[in-house]
């Protein structure tokens, strides 16, 4: 079973982005939109696990969660990322609650790690995937329609639970399931 670590966002927010996707469609064919119901902040990416080993994850996150009190993030600039030189993804920029976020990120990844959940080596980046790229070179002229047009969602929403989501990989796209959610209850 594959599995990660989440933050979901408003019905509202996912309109906004789901207006930016309709206006970009047809102008970036080379790109894969993120359906409105697969839009989140990931955390934390676990990866396969076996079935025995869920318990004891879903424990550590409860923990986890149980030391963090909800909070707001403000999502502004839709852009490239990791950067506009080699980018990967076209993603909201969180402007307000990133540090919050990092931290659960950071939690989650000493919490889990006891139980053989590899560390992420790199520094979490908080962001929220609006389409992956298919090939950023072939396309980068393309692409740079996303800087030119400066687009802004300007949209809040407030963070209330970490998700634990299954991630079943198709040749149509990844299919998400949520197997808990757990509250921020400090």
């Amino acid at each position: 079973m594959r599995i990660f670590t989440a933050v979901d966002i408003s019905g509202p927010v996912k309109e906004t982005i789901l207006n930016i996707q309709n206006e970009l469609k047809n102008q970036l064919p080379c790109v894969k939109w993120v359906e409105k119901d697969n839009l989140h902040i990931t955390l934390k990416f676990i990866g396969d696990i076996e079935d025995n080993g869920l318990e004891g994850i879903k424990t550590a996150i409860s923990g986890i969660a149980g030391n963090f009190s909800s909070f707001s993030i403000h999502l502004t600039d839709i852009g490239l990322f990791p950067n506009v030189k080699f980018p990967k993804i076209i993603s909201a920029k969180i402007e307000k609650g990133n540090d919050h976020l990092k931290e659960i990120s950071g939690a989650l990844n000493t919490g889990l790690a006891p139980l053989g959940v590899e560390a992420e080596k790199r520094d979490f980046a908080a962001h929220l995937t609006v389409a992956r790229i298919k090939d950023p070179q072939k396309n980068k002229d393309m692409l740079d329609l996303v800087t030119q047009k400066k687009l802004n969602i300007n949209c809040s929403t407030k963070i209330n639970a970490i998700m634990l989501i299954q991630s079943k990989i198709t040749p149509t796209g990844p299919i998400y399931t949520l197997l808990e959610n757990f509250n921020l209850c400090k």
